[in-house]
Parts: structure tokens; C-alpha cells; sequence
């Protein structure tokens, strides 16, 4: 993950984990935001927690599920940790310009 999100220009990076009903919340509100037609402003990938937790930790400083993050240039720009709407995540992002 840490070699994909350093070779891109800008990612949206969402961490999650299982049979968790605020990562249920925003996996709901990403999906509205990332779908459709036109190609995305930022590549956007998703990462189970628990499998990569030290590395998401150590590169990324996310410390639980879920997790949203943007990266430019392989640095982290925003990070929203909890429950978010589609609202609260577009909001968050559009500076950035991956809403």
C-alpha cells in the first residue's frame, strides 16, 4: 500500500475494518462520492485495518477504524477518523478535490 500511495499524486485512502457500523456509515458515504462516470481526482483505495495496522500507523499515523485519508505527493493532507456522512466527507475534501 505504502509503495502505491507514494507513486500517486493524490489518494483517497479509506481504512476500515469488519462488523464495524461506523465503517458501514462511511464505506455508504465514499461509495456516493466516488461513484459515476468520470474518472476520480484522486486514485481511491481501501485497506483493512487489522492487516496492515503497523504499517498504517507508523507511515500514516491512523490509530483505529475507520479512518479517511488524502494523500499529495505521498503526504498525508486531511485525515478524518470516526463516523463521517457524505456531507462531512465531501466538505473535507473538496479543497483537497477528490470529492
Amino acid at each position: 500500500m505504502k509503495t502505491l500511495v507514494s507513486g500517486c499524486e493524490r489518494c483517497l485512502v479509506y481504512v476500515w475494518r469488519e462488523e464495524c457500523e461506523p465503517c458501514e456509515v462511511v464505506s455508504k458515504a465514499l461509495a456516493g462520492m466516488v461513484g459515476g462516470d468520470d474518472p476520480p481526482a484522486a486514485i481511491p483505495l481501501a485497506v483493512y485495518g487489522p492487516d496492515d495496522a503497523t504499517v498504517l500507523y507508523r507511515s500514516y499515523d491512523v490509530v483505529g477504524a475507520p479512518t479517511v485519508f488524502s494523500t499529495v505527493d505521498g503526504r498525508v493532507d486531511t485525515t478524518i477518523t470516526g463516523p463521517a456522512d457524505e456531507s462531512k466527507l465531501t466538505a473535507a475534501f473538496e479543497a483537497f478535490g477528490g470529492a
